[in-house]
């Protein structure tokens, strides 16, 4: 089947695929390349645009490229030997004979039981002759059996689903990095703003005219059922893992402890313990469906003690699956921007004290702290004072200058203290970073 599939997709056209404001990556090493993000967030596409780059801006021929998809219903039952099959291949068709480098795409590559070492061997065999992406929905692709076998090897893309610049070129509304718009351009950049965060950013989700939440709910249950239930290898408590994920969805931005939760599920009868939390948190994290935070110290101890935070990887997610009406845009302009910050590759965390003073994102690079965040969907006086305040005493305490508050819509310089306090709209905040 292996052999048949190949054959399959020399022969057909590519599918129209669109840019992303991603680098594709080294094509001219030797490094695998591991594209892994969220079910249904873009890397199959995202692989095509790879392909399309190869043949249109390196002039390469179409059969020097091997593409599998592992998630095909032809493959299934998945085996191992499916590896075996394609070195069989390059060899049975000369390939190495007839071009000096074929490249080998494997998606959703995860879900073959021992795919690193097989991964490892072909690498291995045909070094400086096969360039090898890789992709897949489960953070165990980046887990230490295979940082260890391939240390030094491989390069990691991570890709989310799309950015809010990334959501108006799908709907074809660029800015081309301007920072100053007509009225009719802000008015339209705020409607989008909203859909964006109502529909979030699966790109099959932003291209379809209706049914939106019905695509979103069912996302939802592909993740919990493919890509925890059944790779965890959980039986007893499938329908507990849904309702603590629902669970979360609903408490987006708020402070958890993992005995809070256990507390609540077992007053219905629903009996959880710490550990078996713990672990189900770790499988969502994994599976690339909450961001959990944890809150600034210099001392680990106090970071593993204090509640975490939690975030959803898309705000499509929580509009479709929250109990909450109406939606609550304070939380969900919070959790756009956690994600954005991930996106961006910050490391984040929150800053709360003992009179409950909270900070809403401190950004660490290195040894420093360099931004201090908070997020006011309102920005009346009483929250300006409160969300200042607390900046400022994180301030001191952090010894941090760099401080910004994201609006809905105000954009101006405070000075408090005789620090100065930034605030931007969100939108541009998404568009041009801070």
């Amino acid at each position: 089947m292996v052999k048949e599939l190949f054959y399959e997709f020399w022969e057909k056209t590519l599918p129209e695929v669109r840019t992303r404001e991603l680098d594709i990556g080294r094509l001219d090493t030797d490094l695998i390349n591991d594209i892994v993000g969220i079910r249904r967030c873009g890397k199959t596409y995202f692989m095509f645009l790879f392909i399309k780059h190869l043949l249109d801006d390196e002039n390469v021929n179409k059969n020097q490229i091997l593409y599998l998809n592992f998630e095909n219903r032809k493959l299934h039952p998945l085996k191992e030997s499916y590896f075996n099959d394609i070195v069989d291949f390059v060899y049975a068709e000369k390939l190495l004979d007839r071009f000096k480098k074929i490249y080998l795409f494997l998606d959703e590559v995860q879900n073959i039981n021992g795919w690193e070492k097989q991964l490892r061997s072909i690498y291995d065999e045909f070094k400086g002759k096969v360039k090898i992406v890789i992709s897949g929905s489960n953070a165990s692709l980046l887990k230490k059996d295979y940082a260890t076998l391939l240390t030094g090897r491989h390069l990691t893309i991570n890709l989310y689903p799309l950015s809010f610049k990334e959501f108006l070129n799908f709907n074809n509304f660029s800015v081309n990095n301007k920072k100053i718009f007509t009225e009719r351009e802000k008015s339209l950049i705020r409607k989008y703003l909203t859909e964006y965060i109502k529909s979030g950013g699966f790109p099959e989700v932003v291209l379809a005219d209706e049914y939106k939440e019905d695509i979103l709910q069912q996302y939802f249950g592909d993740i919990i059922t493919r890509d925890i239930i059944s790779r965890e290898r959980i039986r007893k408590d499938a329908f507990l893992v849904e309702e603590i994920a629902a669970y979360l969805i609903n408490n987006i931005s708020n402070l958890f402890s993992l005995r809070k939760i256990s507390n609540f599920f077992g007053s219905s009868g629903n009996k959880i313990s710490v550990p078996t939390l713990q672990n189900y948190l770790r499988f969502f994290e994994n599976a690339f469906l909450f961001i959990p935070i944890r809150i600034f110290s210099y001392k680990i101890r106090e970071r593993l003690q204090h509640p975490q935070k939690i975030y959803c990887i898309d705000a499509g997610l929580i509009s479709a699956l929250s109990s909450k009406s109406p939606p609550d845009w304070g939380r969900l302009y919070e959790n756009t921007v956690a994600v954005e910050l991930k996106r961006k590759k910050c490391e984040i965390y929150y800053w709360k004290d003992y009179r409950y003073n909270e900070v809403d994102f401190v950004i660490k690079k290195g040894l420093k702290i360099s931004t201090l965040i908070q997020v006011c969907y309102d920005m009346n006086k009483d929250n300006y004072e409160r969300e200042a305040s607390s900046l400022i005493k994180c301030s001191k305490e952090l010894k941090c200058k760099d401080l910004l508050i994201i609006t809905d819509d105000e954009e101006r310089e405070f000075k408090e203290s005789g620090i100065t306090i930034k605030s931007i709209p969100l939108y541009k905040f998404l568009l041009f970073g801070y």
